[in-house]
């Protein structure tokens, strides 16, 4: 049968992988919206829940990426912590369909014959047709459907050897709980429960391990799908811990109770259910200890949730600094904390788009007041997609807190300064959401081997650099009237930015040296950014100016050749 490799069977494992992966994205890309609709409309009784986990994840085959949407919908309030759980029970079921597809089909039929043709096609196709982003994603899941059992060929043939035979001889007679152990620790590296079972299923078919010693890896692996929750909800507001939490308890009890009874149970399969097959055998016990776990926990649900919402406090892991500290009803002291609030909002997000241009050198004068605060210390190692989405966040909580305030009874005063706050807590997030959806045109210009696209961006950057470092002059100015004079200067010094860049681009395109798709990269970035630096300057108009000068301020043409 030839002489082991190890890198087979890796390789076996990461193209399975890379197979689901691809399957995911391309599935999600078709689809994401569909899927986030469909789960949301599920979520109004708990039966609808655990079905719309159930089909959703037997779609994607991804039981994670079901989760992640499961948390953004309970951290948001659009789900209660009941029918999260219940859509949490259906994936968990759903995700055992891969296990039916390759149990009773990658290893009775030669799919991989097929495979190989399909990923070559697909892939000229792609190579092709790289524009057409349907047929690319239409492309991208027959490869990942192939891929699938390309993977599942390497695995098979990698156990089909006599060293192998000789590895497991003294092996395969290790206590079960070692087993079990393997799949959590295979399914925790690999976060994929469906490559552990696909492997063992490989084993299995070889006899290199009986049908108890399967079963185990099973069981453990359905802990190991519970670590990448944990891990998306550490950062998280309280209630995601919740969810990540119930998940990892519920598969604890399964896995606790399905280990204890784990003899029973393989004789029940083999013996009452006379399943001879043992690779049926092992995927009917995945199906049906998630399907008993559902049964076992539906009646308790209602306890278990209450039980959940007790866990964590709620100001655990909040993003925002100062403003979950304090209550809504006590109006002055809860406008106080907003207006400390919004400073630290805009200090984030000037952060994230000095960020998007790797400066991490300028001093702002609120490093001193933020930057030890653990918040920010963490915020800072994220990378700028990551701290995009906790800024989101952040202005998810400020909005929150915004709505609590706004029910309370304000005074006239008090409401034009909670509205003037949050006037500038969405320039800040209008300015960033900006940089966000040019970050990776910036990346492109800052790698790009077209000395015209680098010399841009460097100067894109010294420009951002210029224009932030007299932004934060501002905060130390304390006559109103001369921050009105330097905001003013600075407009027309961004307007005036614009139209010099502008005219820039269109002597690059004269001169014939970049292409009408870098070109019109080119353009979109400038007016971004633009825009992104008139928001940031709104923002600053809102928090330093009164009401009356800063409505003389946005009478200014924003606007001018």
């Amino acid at each position: 049968m030839g002489d082991f490799n190890i890198w087979q069977i890796v390789a076996g494992i990461g193209i399975f992988l890379i197979g689901i992966q691809m399957l995911e994205n391309a599935l999600k890309n078709m689809m994401s919206r569909s899927f986030k609709l469909f789960l949301r409309r599920q979520t109004s009784n708990t039966f609808k829940a655990i079905f719309g986990g159930t089909i959703v994840t037997a779609i994607l085959q991804s039981s994670s990426a079901v989760n992640f949407m499961v948390l953004a919908f309970v951290s948001t309030g659009v789900i209660t912590m009941r029918n999260a759980f219940a859509v949490i029970m259906g994936t968990n079921l759903g995700t055992t369909l891969d296990s039916w597809i390759v149990a009773t089909i990658g290893f009775k039929f030669d799919i991989e014959a097929f495979a190989y043709p399909i990923v070559g096609i697909a892939g000229i196709l792609i190579f092709i047709y790289e524009d057409r982003t349907r047929l690319k994603n239409i492309c991208s899941f027959l490869i990942g459907f192939s891929f699938l059992f390309i993977g599942l060929g390497f695995m098979k043939e990698s156990v089909e050897n006599e060293y192998m035979k000789t590895l497991f001889a003294d092996f395969a007679q290790s206590s079960n709980f070692i087993f079990l152990i393997i799949g959590f620790v295979a399914t925790t590296i690999t976060q994929s429960s469906s490559a552990t079972i696909a492997l063992t299923l490989s084993i299995l078919s070889q006899q290199l391990i009986n049908f108890e010693s399967a079963i185990a890896v099973v069981i453990g692996s359905e802990v190991g799908t519970s670590v990448k929750l944990i891990l998306g909800s550490l950062d998280g507001v309280a209630v995601k811990k919740r969810v990540a939490a119930g998940n990892f308890i519920y598969n604890m009890v399964l896995t606790v109770l399905a280990f204890i009874f784990l003899k029973p149970i393989a004789v029940f399969i083999t013996g009452y259910l006379s399943v001879d097959d043992p690779l049926v055998g092992l995927v009917t016990f995945q199906t049906g200890i998630n399907l008993f776990g559902i049964i076992l926990f539906l009646p308790l649900l209602d306890p278990y949730s209450k039980f959940l919402d007790r866990l964590f406090k709620e100001t655990d892991a909040h993003v925002s600094a100062y403003i979950h500290k304090t209550k809504p009803e006590v109006a002055d002291a809860a406008i106080g904390m907003l207006e400390k609030e919004t400073i630290y909002f805009m200090y984030r997000s000037e952060r994230l788009n000095l960020n998007a241009f790797g400066i991490d050198d300028l001093q702002l004068k609120s490093d001193k007041d933020f930057s030890e605060l653990p918040a920010s210390k963490k915020y800072e190692k994220k990378t700028f997609k990551e701290q995009y989405s906790l800024l989101k966040e952040h202005h998810g909580e400020i909005q929150s807190f915004y709505i609590q305030l706004g029910k309370q009874e304000l005074s006239e005063q008090q409401t034009v300064a909670v509205n003037t706050l949050m006037a500038a807590v969405r320039s800040c997030m209008h300015a960033s959401k900006c940089i966000k959806d040019i970050h990776d045109n910036l990346l492109d210009f800052q790698n790009s081997s077209e000395d015209v696209l680098f010399q841009f961006y460097n100067h894109l950057k010294e420009e951002t650099y210029a224009l932030y470092k007299q932004f934060d002059t501002l905060n130390s100015l304390m006559d109103e009237n001369e921050i009105f004079n330097t905001l003013s200067a600075l407009l027309k010094q961004i307007q005036k930015d614009y139209n010099t860049n502008l005219h820039e681009i269109y002597a690059i395109e004269a001169a014939h040296t970049v292409s009408d798709m870098e070109l019109a990269t080119l353009i979109n970035v400038n007016r971004e950014l633009f825009t992104s630096h008139k928001a940031m300057l709104m923002a600053l108009k809102n928090l330093l100016l009164s009401s009356v000068l800063a409505e003389k301020f946005s009478e200014m043409p924003t606007y001018q050749s």
